[in-house]
């Protein structure tokens, strides 16, 4: 399955909105919709149906950075939250 991205940007902040599978492969094409971002940057994965375990600690990072992960499927907060926790 292939990752949809889709950008909607308001005044305040720019969300992406995921459906499909997140891949490694796809990790330099979300980096690029937000490198240079002056507003809030949300990832939207809501219609997220696979996110492989190598892209989770990329995500952390992000997450630390201040990107939203809204609406994050809850083995992907587990990931995360054990990540965190070692």
């Amino acid at each position: 399955m292939v990752l949809k991205i889709e950008r909607l940007e308001s005044a305040d902040d720019v969300v992406l909105v995921l459906s499909g599978k997140v891949e490694t492969v796809h990790l330099g094409e979300l980096q690029s919709q937000f490198a240079t971002r002056s507003k809030r940057t949300v990832l939207d994965m809501k219609d997220v149906t696979l996110v492989e375990r190598d892209v989770v600690d990329t995500l952390a990072r992000w997450e630390g950075r201040g990107i939203e992960l809204r609406n994050c499927p809850p083995y992907v907060r587990e990931w995360l939250d054990e990540r965190s926790r070692s």
